[in-house]
């Protein structure tokens, strides 16, 4: 099983990508790293160095746009944003989204740079954003919440299973029961399951998990 995004290390998962915060990073575990929009304080400059420099990041994020927390205004966040698109595209990583009542701008910001690397949004839970996201070809990494939402449940059974990885983020729910409950929502087997996970993250990914 692959825990996608995690701020603990509580995940019995066989690969957890954490979210690194700081640029001392443990050489056996991945990563994802960039500037969060509630704590922009990495130049460009420096996450690039970074994740040069650390071959275990394999992702960069989680950046993105949030309207409710950030202390910076939007128009600065997309500003970051957009040196982390191009970052992305430059090193040939995956962006993974935190996005918070910005839905409409990171789809017009997807149609003008029509990306050729994957862009996932973490800790999915708006149900009624969830066509264009299909329409504009998001990639949805699904926690805790999926668990409570039924009208989250019954919007992601008509996703592409191909787009769909899970995550625990800074929740200690194991990852197990978001494999478990996964399967039974959709219907398919566990086995399944994990072997389109598993193809989902090495396509995310370049391959860098195969």
């Amino acid at each position: 099983m692959f825990n996608f995004h995690t701020h603990t290390n509580q995940s019995n998962a066989i690969i957890n990508i954490d979210s690194a915060l700081t640029t001392e990073l443990s050489p056996i575990h991945y990563y994802s790293f960039g500037n969060h929009p509630w704590h922009i304080q990495h130049t460009i400059h420096d996450i690039e160095k970074t994740i040069v420099n650390n071959p275990q990041i394999i992702a960069i994020g989680e950046c993105g746009i949030d309207k409710l927390r950030s202390n910076k205004l939007v128009g600065e966040q997309i500003e970051y944003l957009k040196q982390q698109i191009e970052l992305s595209e430059r090193l040939k990583l995956p962006l993974i989204l935190h996005i918070v009542n910005g839905y409409n701008e990171i789809i017009k910001l997807k149609k003008e740079y029509n990306p050729k690397q994957k862009w996932v949004i973490h800790g999915f839970n708006k149900y009624k954003q969830i066509e264009s996201l299909k329409q504009n070809g998001f990639y949805l990494s699904i926690g805790e919440s999926l668990l409570q939402n039924s009208l989250l449940q019954k919007s992601l059974i008509n996703y592409p299973l191909t787009k769909i990885v899970l995550e625990t983020d800074d929740s200690v729910i194991p990852i197990e029961k978001m494999y478990n409950f996964v399967a039974e929502l959709v219907k398919i087997d566990l086995h399944d399951l994990k072997k389109q996970i598993r193809q989902n993250i090495n396509l995310i990914t370049n391959g860098k998990l195969a």
